[in-house]
């Protein structure tokens, strides 16, 4: 199978004059499922470049390598030895990026990404499949701003290992697009931020609209969501307070204010009076303005008033 999958692969130069690779030039290679590919040895295979990718960042070492007309296999490993990345060039051009399960130009991007792990050029081999075929030098301009917009995401996201689960207090639902739709399904309350973008594929796309969600208040890191559930406002009387105080304005505040016994939580009091968490958040800082509650110690006054904040 790999010997007639390698012969309908378009002439692959050699960079030594125009000899046409011979198909057996593939058999260090197994196909192995979900597209991964696994070399079967790697006695005979020589190196011609390797380093460190702190030493040497991998978009100026891709550039190198195009720059220099080179052919062959850039491994880069992070580390396990039964996983690494691998892009393939043919003189100028790059054929195939692969990554974990992404192939093609999301693969590259996430390679490209790197700054970590160590890096292995192997001379004159060729993949089993072309996802690119794109001039370095294009390949790397096109990127660029993807790189720029990936960077700008990544900063207002959590961390990848943080657990995203759906809001219980949500702001008025916006519309949502069968993409939107297909990264909420991937939301189970256990996966994190980037066990839930790997499942979705596209880590761009998948990261933009994630920040989406959260903006919105569907979905939310699950230290933040269950914050309201440590926030329990006391009630307190005017012998606490030593002086009157203003009645509240709103039917909405009296309602909450009513509610409020010592026991139940901030997230409580907003489930059962079906309040969204921006209308929850005001009425609470009114009434703790007007000193009709307090908070049972500092440490939670501090919280309560850094999520006020946030709005």
């Amino acid at each position: 199978m790999i010997q007639q999958d390698s012969e309908n692969l378009a002439n692959f130069k050699l960079n030594s004059g125009d000899e046409i690779r011979k198909k057996n030039s593939y058999s260090f290679y197994q196909v192995l499922t979900k597209g991964i590919y696994k070399p079967i040895s790697m006695n005979n295979r020589s190196f011609r470049l390797s380093g460190q990718v702190s030493d040497f960042p991998l978009p100026e070492v891709i550039q190198f390598l195009g720059m220099t007309r080179k052919t062959g296999e850039l491994r880069i490993f992070n580390g396990q030895p039964d996983k690494w990345a691998s892009l393939f060039f043919c003189e100028e051009t790059l054929l195939h990026a692969q990554c974990d399960y992404s192939e093609g130009v999301e693969a590259f991007l996430r390679i490209i990404n790197r700054d970590n792990g160590h890096f292995h050029f192997f001379s004159d081999y060729a993949p089993l499949k072309q996802t690119i075929n794109k001039p370095v030098h294009y390949l790397m301009l096109q990127v660029q701003n993807q790189l720029d917009e990936m960077r700008n995401v990544d900063k207002q996201l959590p961390s990848a290992d943080t657990t995203i689960i759906f809001s219980t207090l949500v702001d008025p639902i916006p519309r949502l697009t069968t993409q939107d739709w297909l990264v909420l399904s991937q939301i189970n309350g256990r996966r994190t931020l980037g066990q839930i973008i790997q499942k979705c594929g596209n880590e761009l796309s998948s990261k933009k609209i994630l920040l989406k969600l959260l903006s919105h208040h569907l979905i939310a890191p699950a230290s933040e969501a269950r914050s309201l559930e440590r926030l329990i406002p006391l009630p307190l009387d005017s012998e606490q307070t030593g002086s009157e105080r203003p009645y509240p304005p709103r039917l909405r505040t009296n309602l909450l204010l009513k509610e409020i016994d010592g026991k139940k939580t901030l997230q409580q009091l907003g489930e059962h009076l079906n309040m969204k968490e921006r209308d929850l958040l005001e009425d609470i800082r009114l009434l703790l303005d007007s000193q009709w509650i307090g908070f049972p110690s500092q440490d939670q006054l501090t919280h309560f008033l850094s999520l006020c904040e946030e709005y």
